[in-house]
Order: C-alpha cells, then sequence, then structure tokens
C-alpha cells in the first residue's frame, strides 16, 4: 500500500511511463531500442522515488527499484513487440492476399 501522496504521484509516473513506452512501441513513434532503455531508466528512478518516499532504506530501494523497474519495463515492451509484430504479419498477409486475387 502506497504510505503517501508523494509515493502515490511516483507510482502514477512510473505506470505513465509504462503506458507510454507501450503505445510508442506500438505506433512506432520512436526506435525500439531508445524507447526500451529509455523506459528502463525512467522505471527503475520513479520505482526508487516511490521506495524512498515509503521510507525505505537506499540499499533497499536500489534493490527493489532495479528488480520492479527492469521487469516490468521489459514486460511491456515485450508485450508491445509481440502484438506490433503479430499486426504487421496481419498486413503482410492481407497485402499479398489482395495482390493475388488481381
Amino acid at each position: 500500500m502506497l504510505s503517501s501522496p508523494t509515493s502515490f504521484i511516483f507510482y502514477a509516473i512510473f505506470v505513465v511511463i509504462l503506458v507510454v513506452t507501450y503505445l510508442a512501441i506500438r505506433r512506432e513513434w520512436v526506435a525500439t531500442g531508445l524507447i526500451a532503455g529509455m523506459s528502463v531508466v525512467g522505471s527503475v528512478i520513479s520505482m526508487l522515488l516511490v521506495s524512498l518516499s515509503q521510507g525505505n532504506a537506499m540499499f533497499q530501494a536500489i534493490v527493489v527499484s532495479l528488480g520492479i523497474g527492469i521487469v516490468f519495463s521489459l514486460a511491456t515492451v515485450a508485450m508491445a513487440l509481440f502484438f506490433h509484430t503479430n499486426e504487421m504479419r496481419e498486413h503482410r498477409i492481407q497485402g499479398e492476399l489482395s495482390t493475388d486475387t488481381e
């Protein structure tokens, strides 16, 4: 449970980072590697701030933020890439089918 309004704000920033990461990959706004790297860094920093604002020790905050930030960012990138790849495959198949019928 988030113990302070500051924790909630930093957690909301974490969520926004993940949503923007997903959208940026799906909509091809930015190169995948760049957005993945920025997402990991942003997620780790925001989770570090969440942990510190809850009164955790620095070592504990670093360990938790690294684990949660990296895992959630990479999971978001993996999901976005999976759905983006499937979408592109469907478009390619539809394009091949439409040229075969002509």
